[in-house]
């Protein structure tokens, strides 16, 4: 009997290995699908990059884009000068006053007429300057346009805001500044000047030299008769102490007109003590030239008009207490001297002045 268990094994394992060779088979194909998924996760990688690169970008020239809005609406550069503006304003305010001067116009608190007027003045607006400095020195920080106006809350009146465009407020306030520092000047000097009795303020010490002077040259006293200390000292001397106890600014205004009086006054009469010497130099010449005994008829004419104008100057010298007047007469004497040197040639032909005739 033949048997077929044999032949149903083999043909089991024929069935096994034909299955091995056809999977095997398949394996190419596996492959490409793996290869496949690989390709699909490198594509999910590139598009994650691309998308990262196009956001910062974006990101990139939105930052960009701020920053120029940022810059058109924070003006950066004028902050930071405005900051340096501040600072400089500040350091000026603190180095202003002096202990002993604040002492000195301290004193001036209780007075009237233009010294309340100046005081007042001169201390709200140093107290208005300070303080606004002050308060934009805290303030700078949040505003972001220089030229544009901004509120200030004030302590000195009570809180209360007052509007100010910062670029304004510090292009002004040198000018402001120099306003403050010649009212403290002048009431430092008032407060100065109130120390000091009529009598040592305005003395009667220059108009005693100016007698003196007008009387060794001949000339009248009258020339300084608007002295203000001339016929009554004592009467004034009272007006400038009753404006010394209370109006010191009115005081000083009052000593330094008529101290500037005094001086134009002095000069004068120093100028009348050189057109006399110099008359005096030109009534010599002429003398000596009269000596010649010339008798032509110009010579005569132009010696006797000189010789009349010399009188007319001494009479006014004598009599007048008009300087004008004087020095008018004084100038005739001269062009008719002139005159009479042309005629004779004995004179220099180009002199035309006072000073330049009489040498």
């Amino acid at each position: 009997m033949i048997s077929f268990i044999p032949v149903a094994e083999n043909i089991g394992a024929f069935s096994v290995a034909r299955a091995q060779v056809a999977a095997v088979a398949q394996l190419p194909d596996q492959d490409s699908a793996l290869y496949s998924r690989g390709s699909i996760d490198h594509s999910d990688l590139f598009l994650s990059l691309g998308a990262g690169a196009l956001s910062l970008g974006l990101g990139s020239y939105g930052l960009i884009k701020s920053c120029r809005f940022v810059r058109r609406k924070i003006n950066i550069g004028g902050i930071l000068q405005m900051g340096a503006d501040v600072r400089n304003c500040r350091m000026k305010l603190m180095a202003f006053e002096d202990p002993l001067e604040v002492l000195q116009i301290a004193s001036l608190n209780s007075k009237r007429g233009n010294t309340e007027k100046l005081y007042q003045q001169t201390k709200n607006q140093l107290a208005w300057l300070r303080e606004a400095v002050f308060t934009m020195r805290w303030q700078q920080f949040f505003i972001t346009n220089p030229d544009a106006p901004i509120k200030l809350k004030l302590a000195r009146e009570g809180g209360s805001d007052k509007t100010i465009r910062p670029r304004e407020f510090l292009k002004s306030f040198d000018k402001n500044f120099t306003e403050v520092q010649q009212g403290w000047q002048k009431l430092v000097e008032a407060s100065s000047m109130a120390a000091m009795p009529p009598q040592e303020a305005f003395s009667e010490e220059r108009l005693y030299a100016m007698r003196a002077q007008l009387r060794q040259c001949g000339a009248s006293v009258t020339y300084v008769a608007l002295h203000p200390l001339y016929e009554n000292p004592h009467l004034t001397w009272g007006v400038l102490e009753t404006l010394r106890q209370s109006d010191p600014v009115m005081y000083l205004d009052l000593v330094k007109t008529y101290r500037d009086d005094e001086n134009i006054w002095f000069t004068n009469v120093s100028l009348i003590g050189i057109w006399i010497d110099r008359i005096g130099k030109i009534v010599a010449r002429v003398d000596r030239l009269k000596a010649r005994g010339i008798t032509e008829t110009k010579w005569v004419e132009a010696l006797a008009e000189v010789e009349q104008h010399i009188l007319g100057f001494r009479a006014v010298l004598a009599k007048s207490n008009d300087i004008d007047s004087l020095f008018i007469q004084a100038e005739r004497v001269v062009i008719a001297y002139r005159t009479l040197l042309r005629l004779k040639k004995t004179g220099p032909k180009q002199q035309t002045t006072f000073f330049e005739v009489c040498r």
